[in-house]
């Protein structure tokens, strides 16, 4: 697989959004009676969603600084390998913020379509984003991404460290 042969069709901002709005517009019902007795539910959702969009931001800086593709329909823009910032807790904090952001809003709207559908989206980015672009930087990185897939993990995590071998 080259880089120019990996174009996913679905945009994962796109599928966000439509979370997004299937979890506003299944707000609330049964579930309902549960966000009036713990209001601390609606908090901490939104505060995971706040979470989510700062990291996403925080990582969409980071591309730009080191001059590299946001885009994740066309990977053949890419030009770093960018390990720093955000990217030293999660290979794809894009995508980490995307599952935040809409599980977030989900628990502060107390949509469980909204939390069936946060964990559906998590299940497509890994399977059918992050593991074909996973491919494509691996030919384009070589030894660097192998390197920083053994320090760095797919999702979220502390950084482990690579034993010196002097």
């Amino acid at each position: 697989m080259n880089p120019q042969s990996f174009k996913n069709p679905v945009p994962p901002l796109l599928l966000t959004g439509v979370v997004v709005i299937i979890a506003f517009i299944f707000r609330g019902g049964a579930l309902h009676a549960f966000d009036r007795t713990l209001p601390i539910v609606g908090w901490a959702g939104y505060a995971l969603a706040c979470s989510g969009l700062v990291i996403m931001l925080v990582a969409a800086r980071t591309f730009r600084q080191h001059r590299t593709t946001l885009s994740p329909i066309q990977i053949d823009g890419v030009r770093a390998l960018v390990k720093e910032g955000v990217f030293r807790y999660s290979r794809n904090p894009m995508y980490l913020g995307m599952v935040c952001l809409t599980a977030g809003l989900s628990l502060a709207w107390v949509s469980g379509w909204g939390l069936v559908l946060s964990v559906g989206l998590l299940w497509y980015l890994d399977r059918f984003q992050i593991r074909p672009e996973e491919k494509v930087l691996s030919q384009q990185f070589g030894p660097a991404f192998a390197e920083y897939t053994q320090q760095t993990r797919r999702w979220f995590g502390f950084v482990k460290r690579l034993a010196n071998k002097n």
